[in-house]
């Protein structure tokens, strides 16, 4: 998996859920609604993820883009669509006419646009400027998920950024590693099972109705093909189980956790 959705504290009456590490904090009392908070965000993180169709990181006073990762197979025209983007910000700057999003805890406003089909999130940083190309307007929780996106990505990779500044070479080893990881990218990626599963483990997941459903099935589906998407196995799940989606992803979420489910060899772009 990626970096973690949520972390959870102990108070003296309650546990305490941080949904990440520079926003809100959410509190409850009891494990009912521990597992109930802690269900809708993964669902909400894994929609989030299934809107995201491409990222483009462009630096910030040029609009050259300097790494395009696709996540699906969305065809985009990085250099028509960096015009498009430059252009509407100068436009912006001068009339106002783009809309703008902002939120107090961030620097910089959020700009949000249609290109094509498509729905725009753009945000900028010191450096760069990040472009996510979605199916649907942005959530507020990916919207924080960008600001930190922007905060890491700056501070871990400030080297290579400041002398393309100066010098216009661009190093981005590792920098597609780094977007997959923040933004869960992995999710929607094939997957597949571990190759062994200690005994401690599988014991535990053999007690769970929900995973032990989950493994049965994934074992079923890997006989005629080497890999599965998430997305696919919740609605097979589904039919067998008979439960809402959010509890079976929370079931497949903890599979990940537990590094059961692994994902499969990626394609690099």
């Amino acid at each position: 998996m990626g970096s973690s959705l949520i972390r959870t504290f102990k108070s003296k009456k309650a546990l305490i859920f941080e949904v990440t590490s520079d926003t809100k904090y959410i509190e409850v009392e009891s494990i009912e609604n521990r597992l109930q908070v802690e269900r809708d965000l993964i669902w909400k993180k894994f929609l989030d993820v299934l809107n995201i169709k491409h990222i483009v990181i462009m630096d910030k006073e040029s609009g050259l883009a300097l790494l395009n990762y696709p996540v699906s197979a969305v065809d985009i025209e990085v250099e028509l669509l960096s015009g498009f983007i430059q252009a509407n910000i100068a436009f912006s700057e001068t009339s106002k006419g783009l809309n703008t999003g902002s939120s107090s805890m961030n620097e910089y406003s959020f700009y949000e646009l249609q290109y094509q089909k498509f729905n725009m999130l753009l945000k900028n940083g010191r450096f760069i400027r990040i472009v996510l190309i979605l199916d649907h307007k942005a959530s507020e929780l990916m919207k924080i998920g960008v600001s930190q996106f922007l905060q890491g990505f700056e501070k871990q990779f400030e080297d290579p950024l400041t002398t393309y500044q100066y010098s216009g070479a661009f190093n981005s080893t590792n920098m597609n590693d780094f977007i997959i990881k923040s933004f869960d990218l992995d999710l929607v990626y094939p997957m597949t099972l571990a190759h062994a599963i200690p005994p401690g483990e599988l014991e535990k997941i053999e007690a769970n109705k929900i995973q032990n459903s989950i493994l049965s099935l994934i074992k079923d589906t890997l006989k005629t093909k080497p890999f599965f998407y998430i997305n696919s196995l919740l609605y097979k799940v589904k039919k067998i189980v008979d439960l809402e989606l959010q509890i079976i992803l929370h079931g497949i979420y903890k599979l990940l956790e537990n590094k059961i489910i692994t994902t499969k060899k990626v394609i690099k772009y």
